[in-house]
């Protein structure tokens, strides 16, 4: 279906545009768009390494560009404050340093040889 609907827009739009071109010449502009678009979408139809693109020509790139934004919407709009994180954004420093000195600690602790000493 979208393969026909492609077909139908490929064919109609230049029609359609030389049709207004004949009444207003600025209408030829218009060829800056619709040219490419066209092109992309007989490439798409003509290739073989991705079947998205294949059947869906030109709008299958949309797929791929949402995929290389994918990191940055996960980032900003789905993810939580506590996803990937042992703690709220506001808790994680405060959290972060407190394990920080109890390693810390307990290294010390060790290295002078008391770690049979330790409650833990």
């Amino acid at each position: 279906m979208a393969r026909r609907i492609f077909f139908l827009l490929a064919i109609g739009l230049p029609l359609l545009l030389l049709a207004a071109a004949s009444i207003w010449i600025q209408a030829l502009w218009g060829f800056l768009v619709v040219g490419p678009l066209v092109a992309l979408g007989v490439y798409d139809l003509l290739q073989h390494k991705h079947s998205l693109n294949r059947i869906y020509p030109v709008v299958g790139h949309g797929r791929y560009m949402m995929e290389g934004i994918r990191p940055e919407i996960q980032q900003y709009f789905v993810e939580t404050n506590i996803d990937g994180r042992f703690g709220t954004r506001k808790m994680g420093r405060p959290m972060g340093t407190r394990r920080r000195e109890q390693v810390l600690n307990a290294v010390s602790v060790r290295s002078r040889g008391l770690h049979d000493n330790l409650a833990d």
